[in-house]
């Protein structure tokens, strides 16, 4: 069985409030994009993590696909003896959300594999337990995220229209770090109020987008407040830092634009693009 993990870009990512468990409020557009890992699920004598990425596989246990098979294993209380085979093409640890769009995929993929018939609502507690976006991975449809991410509302939100231009400059940004360094705050305008109409414009948006996380990260990493502002400079209708980055995109009106974008950054980042 093969599957797909798309990776997600945030429009916009305020950081609300920092709650009494030690996680945080905040307030975010996922849009899926169609970059994507691909995992194969094989039943197996035993289980069994391999990866096209080395650097993943020395301690498989650690990584989030073994989190959510043994975590799939304990609330089912039944052995799922799989071969599982990631082929890595999300850059890790770029706010893309590869990591978690694997473990969700991995939940779904199990649950169909093994007819296990896990309910919605205990599927989503899984995804929770697993990191705070991946709820939104069992479903990736263009969504406001509240909450630490996990309470979502599906969005009529089209950006057909455009361009997206990806580029990761391989600086990886840990995501406590990057909590530690925001200061949490109510927006002069919630993502929340600009999202209630019926169908929104990219156009309606930007004015109030912004990403709290981009102020610290570009003190701290130069080159990647470099990269918005080369998108920008180079006619992007909407650039940003996605997640708690590095990794920056543009929005931009035509294919040219971003060809002609690319001709202006750094060959040995990760660049990608594509028609949303």
């Amino acid at each position: 069985m093969k599957r797909e993990a798309h990776a997600k870009i945030n429009l916009g990512l305020n950081i609300v409030k920092k709650r009494d468990d030690g996680f945080h409020d905040i307030e975010t557009l996922f849009i899926p994009i169609k970059l994507h890992d691909i995992l194969t699920f094989t039943k197996s004598d035993t289980a069994e993590f391999t990866s096209s990425a080395p650097r993943l596989t020395p301690s498989p246990e650690d990584n989030l696909i073994m989190k959510a098979m043994r975590l799939t294993e304990r609330i089912t209380r039944k052995p799922l003896p799989v071969k599982i085979h990631l082929e890595k093409l999300i850059p890790t640890g770029a706010g893309l959300g590869g990591g978690s769009s694997d473990a969700a995929t991995t939940i779904m993929a199990l649950n169909e594999l093994f007819q296990l018939k896990i309910e919605k609502k205990v599927m989503e507690k899984m995804a929770l337990a697993l990191g705070s976006d991946v709820p939104f991975f069992l479903k990736p449809y263009p969504s406001l995220g509240e909450g630490r991410g996990e309470i979502l509302t599906e969005i009529k939100l089209s950006l057909a229209a455009y361009y997206l231009l990806l580029v990761n400059p391989g600086i990886h940004v840990p995501t406590g770090w990057a909590y530690s360094k925001v200061t949490p705050r109510r927006p002069e305008k919630s993502l929340t109020s600009l999202i209630s109409k019926q169908h929104i414009h990219l156009t309606e948006l930007t004015p109030w987008l912004s990403n709290d996380f981009e102020l610290p990260v570009f003190e701290s990493h130069p080159e990647v407040k470099e990269l918005k502002d080369t998108m920008k400079n180079s006619g992007a209708i909407y650039t940003q830092m996605s997640g708690s980055g590095s990794s920056v995109f543009g929005l931009f009106e035509s294919a040219e634009a971003v060809d002609q974008c690319i001709l202006e950054i750094n060959p040995m980042y990760f660049i990608y693009h594509e028609k949303l």
